[in-house]
């Protein structure tokens, strides 16, 4: 994630902290508001990770607003 958002700040992406699913997450949000994919952090009863979800996949994120690429920004295509 820290890769993610020094990549990101130059291209306007911001992190924003959420519940993905009733789990702790993060949405990575695009310059103009678009969704780029959603991160959901597993927790066991002690607070320790055990899983993440990432989903950026924007035919599975449409539900949620507006959708952007996320790899085709970073690779500069978009």
């Amino acid at each position: 994630m820290a890769g993610l958002a020094r990549r990101g700040r130059p291209l306007g992406i911001r992190l924003e902290q959420v519940a993905v699913n009733g789990e702790p997450g993060l949405l990575t949000i695009g310059r103009s508001g678009e969704l780029l994919g959603a991160l959901s952090i597993e927790l066991d009863d002690e607070g320790r990770i055990t899983g993440l979800r990432n989903q950026i996949n924007p035919d599975k994120l449409r539900h949620l607003g507006e959708v952007g690429d996320l790899g085709a920004l970073l690779r500069g295509d978009a």
